[in-house]
């Protein structure tokens, strides 16, 4: 960030102008592939005809730089020197050429970095699919697979800990225990009655993310799965009524 004072009114008013995109961009300061540059940030800077502003500052060269990373995140790079005229207009919207090309960099990055966890979501549904179905397990066998295959589909694997709770039972990874620093859970409904919930937790400390430390996609995730069990333990009471009716 810029080490002049960034509280002025007019500092704030410029990067207001930037983010929002309502700059007058190719007039006054501002250049037309969309950067802000003055020579002496010392002196008013008309931002509109008739509107100036006092940027203010030990800095007379100053040059803040926009790039767009997605529809909700917008970026500023400032750049700043003592000199007098230090930074060059053009020099300047080539450096707003390359804040651009890191923004559509970035971009990418998570894309790619969305992309991953979207496998490992899809991952996930499929090895549970496989449990579910495989007919040698028990239901307890089968609940205890699923567990260990939750950790690795949310975001931070590593200290991500899961357990399944169906009425009186419980199943849980051997790394699970109580924790404060974030869960997520989901009821498992079976015959409209809820008889437990999966639950997903971290054991250290994340970012706050969708909801707490976890992604909005993770929610939808154990929702399926929670779901996917209810529909299995229903599937496993019929056949065994289905056994009593026949013997």
């Amino acid at each position: 960030m810029l080490a002049m004072n960034e509280d002025t009114p007019g500092l704030r008013e410029v990067c207001s102008l930037l983010v929002s995109n309502k700059a007058l961009f190719g007039h006054g300061p501002f250049t037309s592939n969309g950067a802000f540059w003055v020579d002496n940030a010392s002196l008013p800077v008309e931002l509109k005809p008739g509107v100036a502003v006092q940027v203010g500052g030990d800095y007379h060269s100053v040059a803040i730089l926009t790039f767009l990373v997605d529809e909700d995140s917008q970026g500023l790079i400032f750049l700043k020197s003592k000199v007098p005229s230090y930074l060059k207009k053009y020099e300047v919207e080539f450096y707003q050429g390359v804040a651009q090309s890191l923004g559509v960099a970035i971009a990418d990055r998570r894309a790619q970095a969305a992309l991953r966890e979207r496998v490992k979501e899809l991952t996930c549904l499929y090895e549970i699919h496989r449990i579910l179905a495989e007919q040698s397990f028990t239901l307890e066998e089968a609940l205890k697979a699923v567990t260990e295959k939750l950790p690795p589909a949310w975001l931070y694997p590593e200290i991500a800990a899961a357990r399944i709770v169906l009425n009186e039972a419980e199943y849980k990874t051997v790394n699970y225990q109580p924790s404060n620093f974030g869960s997520q859970s989901a009821p498992i409904i079976v015959r409209e009655k809820s008889k437990g919930f999966v639950e997903v937790i971290y054991l250290e400390e994340r970012p706050e993310l969708d909801e707490g430390p976890f992604l909005k996609e993770e929610r939808s995730l154990i929702n399926a799965i929670a779901r996917e069990i209810g529909l299995y333990i229903e599937r496993k009471y019929a056949a065994a009524e289905q056994a009593k009716l026949e013997a």
